[in-house]
């Protein structure tokens, strides 16, 4: 039930990814439409356990702990949409996508602006083997431009 509105993409003609790892990992969805493209992000286990930075030092925690409150209006599930000519889309991958521009979430009760996203495919090649990930990151503004990223492995996402 609460994966619904991830599985399947808006129309039969979208394109994007989704990325699902567990049942109790944030999952996301970028859907790339004729006339707009949509960005939602459901963390089961609640806001608290969603990813907010990629990587923390001993600096960066009073920071982390001012956007994580900041950004707690964003709620367990949020789901923003940018015009269709405010966004660029890679013609080889649709999993890669950037849009631009500032738009409110769809949920009346987030008042948070997002100031737009970006998408990547990450690499990581070592002795211990390689692994990709789905990367997204969004940008949002409440008194601070704050980028929060969700990387998933390329295995718990499929591109449509």
């Amino acid at each position: 039930m609460v994966f619904a509105f991830l599985c399947a993409p808006l129309s039969g003609f979208a394109k994007g990814v989704v990325c699902q790892p567990n049942r109790y990992s944030t999952h996301w969805m970028v859907s790339v439409q004729d006339k707009e493209v949509v960005l939602k992000i459901l963390n089961p286990m609640g806001y608290a356990f969603m990813p907010q930075m990629e990587s923390v030092s001993e600096s960066s925690v009073p920071f982390l702990k001012l956007q994580s409150q900041d950004l707690r209006g964003l709620g367990d599930f949020f789901e923003y949409r940018w015009p269709r000519q405010s966004c660029t889309v890679s013609e080889k991958d649709p999993s890669l996508v950037r849009c631009e521009g500032k738009v409110f979430s769809l949920q009346t009760d987030n008042k948070i602006p997002s100031l737009g996203f970006t998408t990547a495919r990450v690499s990581e090649d070592s002795l211990s083997g390689q692994q990709e990930y789905h990367r997204v990151r969004a940008i949002f503004e409440k008194e601070n431009i704050y980028f929060v990223t969700v990387p998933t492995a390329v295995e718990y996402c499929r591109v449509f």
